[in-house]
């Protein structure tokens, strides 16, 4: 009888010695895990701070740095959007066949009618059948402040026009003539300089 009643309480001593082992493991992941959280977010709350910190710093000293640039690179930041100069940009699109035979070619045109150098202009051009239902579009950066090659054209000078080549529409309906297709052309982005002086193509020819 003796002997049972010592079995029973060594089964559950080492039950009980399971469980508590269960539970000091878990409350030590629990504390552990906790510990690493606050850590970490102390560490994101200081870089947080340190990259508000030098973002600050930075705006502060924006004017001087634009400064220091050359006077090259210092004019592709000192533009402005001006919606209200779309008023001054005539814009047109024509239809062409296709060099190999296969489609319709678009050919945007664009005039800067204002006094103000355009230094960043997109537009985004939708082929209209002669139902007048959307069959195509495209988007094309005219203006760029700086012109480099390919699709970097650099700014539009007052009085000048453009002429940009736009992506072939091979899956144009057969049969279907230049002629026959118009286009509506939407203005999506418009910078403009703000410096003072004005240069006109009448001035560049002289």
């Amino acid at each position: 009888m003796n002997g049972s009643q010592m079995i029973m309480k060594r089964s559950i001593s080492a039950l009980a010695a399971f469980f508590m082992g269960i539970t000091l493991t878990a409350t030590t992941a629990i504390v552990c895990g906790t510990f690493i959280v606050m850590f970490t977010l102390k560490v994101a709350e200081r870089k947080v701070d340190k990259v508000l910190g030098l973002a600050g710093s930075a705006v502060e000293n924006l004017p001087a740095m634009l400064e220091s640039l050359p006077p090259a690179l210092r004019d592709v930041f000192n533009d402005e959007r001006d919606p209200g100069y779309t008023k001054n940009i005539e814009t047109s699109v024509t239809f062409v066949p296709a060099e190999s035979g296969e489609g319709l070619r678009p050919v945007l045109s664009v005039t800067n009618r204002g006094d103000r150098t355009v230094t960043l202009l997109g537009v985004h051009v939708v082929a209209l059948d002669a139902n007048k239902a959307p069959r195509r579009e495209w988007s094309e950066v005219v203006a760029t402040p700086l012109a480099i090659e390919n699709e970097w054209r650099g700014v539009l000078m007052p009085g000048a026009t453009r002429h940009v080549i736009l992506g072939n529409w091979r899956s144009a309906p057969s049969g279907l003539s230049p002629q026959q297709v118009t286009a509506s052309c939407e203005i999506s982005e418009l910078r403009v300089w703000k410096g003072t002086n004005v240069v006109t193509t009448s001035a560049l020819n002289h």
